[in-house]
């Protein structure tokens, strides 16, 4: 994932990439995305690499150099200027957002701009969410917010309006077998594996099983 470039996502979600891409080019990123899909459709590696994109000052047309200190320490989980959430323990709660909130009182550390990424989305709380759509009633044109969900329905039509919707499509039997190949699982297991599932997470753990080598 950390050195991903957008020509690795174009070959899982080629749609979304094309609209992602012309949105970066025309200098038109929204001020949220709503990434919803399956489990291994690529939704996190988008948002990383939409971040990168955003901070880093060396970008290559579209791609983040991977090399620069911003995109060093997004990969490395520490840029003061992205700011990610994910549930603690069941769900993702009110103080959480309000820290968010908080934090994006400041101005950006290296930069203007800042982006934070809430994973797992569905999860938050009635409180967390009634925060958050309060937060994204008044957008800052220099924040981008990108929600992760696996079940869209349970996000609030009020949040999902003040969102560009992004919807992931199940990877295609090929692009599974490649993304394997790229993570080391041997050829032979990497078709089979793809024909199995079109969920790359599911496919790549099922590759580490013992049982399955055996029954392969």
């Amino acid at each position: 994932m950390e050195n991903m470039i957008w020509d690795d996502i174009l070959e899982k979600q080629p749609i979304l990439t094309k609209i992602i891409t012309n949105s970066i080019q025309n200098n038109r990123v929204s001020h949220a995305y709503l990434f919803q899909g399956g489990k291994g459709t690529g939704k996190q590696e988008m948002a990383i690499l939409l971040a990168k994109t955003v901070f880093c000052k060396q970008r290559q047309d579209m791609n983040p150099c991977q090399v620069c200190s911003d995109c060093k320490r997004i990969d490395s989980g520490n840029h003061p200027d992205l700011h990610r959430i994910e549930p603690e323990g069941a769900s993702i709660k009110k103080d959480q957002i309000l820290h968010l909130q908080k934090e994006f009182t400041y101005s950006g550390v290296e930069s203007n701009r800042k982006v934070y990424i809430i994973k797992d989305a569905e999860r938050m709380t009635t409180n967390a969410s009634n925060r958050l759509l309060k937060f994204l009633e008044e957008p800052s044109r220099d924040t981008v917010a990108i929600l992760l969900t696996e079940n869209s329905q349970a996000i609030l039509d009020t949040i999902r309006s003040r969102c560009q919707v992004m919807s992931f499509k199940p990877l295609i039997e090929k692009g599974i077998e490649k993304e394997l190949l790229n993570q080391g699982v041997q050829e032979s297991s990497a078709k089979l594996l793809a024909m199995l599932t079109s969920n790359i997470t599911e496919a790549i753990e099922k590759s580490k099983d013992e049982e399955f080598a055996q029954t392969r």
